[in-house]
């Protein structure tokens, strides 16, 4: 669940769903779209700015970031308040354990963990690593934070924020976020202006509803399956880009 690791995501965008790729499934040239959701939106990011910041050529037309926290300092922050140590961080700090036990006999092998770490793992003597983790911080500062070289889970955030890599981006990227996303926090309004005003490739869309990926409609709708104003939002910037 690291957000700095970019080359499973490199090598799907650089083979698959490269140009010639596509054009030979597809028999024309065809538009591609990236869009990530939530922590996607943050690895695609800083993927997208890596390589146009190494000017590597990629197939990638339009990047969407959706509902992702864009400063990834101040998200921790909201994340660490006490109604959401409530309501969000024992699910989603179980589910990261949960993923980690998945893959357990990797866990003996991760480099740079501290050594009292790597003894426990190498012993199977998982829970008394894990049965500290009551937040994603602290999955970040056992697990992600030393495994990517960082002294702690601030400077990886540091790192992976979408701020940092945003900037580098020369293709349409287009951030969608809700007022009310209860994860994310407050929208950077300053940090986008002043790189809307360096770039005109730079946007965003800020919804005053719409909570983390909800932008639930009518009950009636709901129960239709009918698309929601996300999906909607979605479908619109990409038939307005292709009609371009």
């Amino acid at each position: 669940m690291s957000a700095k690791y970019t080359d499973d995501l490199r090598s799907v965008v650089r083979g698959v769903l490269s140009k010639k790729a596509l054009s030979e499934r597809f028999n024309k040239e065809v538009t591609l779209f990236a869009a990530g959701f939530s922590l996607g939106g943050v690895i695609l990011s800083k993927f997208v700015g890596e390589e146009c910041l190494n000017k590597e050529a990629f197939n990638i037309q339009c990047v969407l970031v959706v509902n992702s926290p864009l400063d990834a300092v101040k998200a921790n922050d909201v994340m660490d308040r006490p109604i959401n140590r409530v309501l969000y961080q024992p699910h989603m700090s179980k589910g990261l354990v949960r993923y980690a036990l998945r893959h357990r006999h990797l866990l003996k092998d991760i480099p740079l963990l501290p050594p009292h770490v790597q003894q426990c793992f190498a012993n199977g003597n998982y829970d008394e690593i894990f049965k500290q983790v009551k937040s994603v911080s602290d999955f970040d500062a056992v697990i992600n934070a030393p495994a990517n070289g960082y002294d702690n889970p601030i400077e990886y955030y540091k790192d992976i924020t979408p701020l940092k890599w945003i900037p580098h981006i020369t293709v349409p990227v287009l951030c969608i976020s809700a007022a009310d996303d209860p994860t994310c926090g407050t929208f950077p309004f300053e940090p986008f202006r002043r790189m809307m005003d360096r770039s005109d490739n730079i946007g965003y869309i800020l919804f005053p509803h719409g909570g983390h990926l909800g932008y639930v409609g009518s009950p009636l709708k709901e129960w239709r399956g009918l698309p929601n104003m996300l999906e909607e939002t979605l479908c619109t910037i990409i038939h307005s880009y292709n009609a371009a």
